[in-house]
């Protein structure tokens, strides 16, 4: 009925499969994502929490698809 609410649909998908791949690569990597974070700053190792980054993108993911 509404045009311009698509693109709010398609993006709450995408946030949320986003994060479901983050929470992923984390998953099956995490023994590697460890390692890495131990030779990089600080400011790096808290860019690459990919189980953090799932909740927070699915979270967004989730309210993005109760506003549609």
């Amino acid at each position: 009925v509404y045009p311009w609410l698509r693109g709010l649909g398609y993006t709450s998908l995408g946030v949320f499969l986003l994060g479901f791949l983050l929470w992923n690569i984390d998953n099956i990597f995490c023994d590697s994502l460890r390692n890495f974070r131990k030779k990089v700053p600080p400011i790096i190792t808290v860019t690459t929490q990919f189980h953090a980054w799932w909740h927070i993108l699915t979270g967004l993911g989730s309210y993005l698809h109760i506003l549609f």
